[in-house]
């Protein structure tokens, strides 16, 4: 959550930035930085919620198997069908 509100916060800057009056190439460093680390922090969301779902589709299919299913390719079940 901190992520997304650190991106929401830049967005809000790179929306006022040229309004502020800042020299044309101070805007141009500033949009370099706040767009570098609005990627990374794109990543680190990206890579969480991959992390958090890959333990989902295995229990998914443990429980299916646990219930007397059948499954000929586990990898395709997962948790939110």
């Amino acid at each position: 959550m901190k992520h997304m509100q650190t991106i929401i916060a830049l967005g809000v800057v790179v929306a006022l930035l040229p309004f502020l009056g800042f020299p044309s190439s101070w805007k141009n460093i500033i949009f370099l930085i706040i767009g570098g680390t609005i990627s990374v922090l794109a990543f680190h969301i990206l890579a969480s919620a991959r992390a958090y779902e890959v333990p989902q589709k295995k229990e998914a299919t443990e429980n299916l198997a646990a219930e007397g299913y059948e499954l000929e390719n586990p990898e395709v079940v997962t948790a939110h069908e």
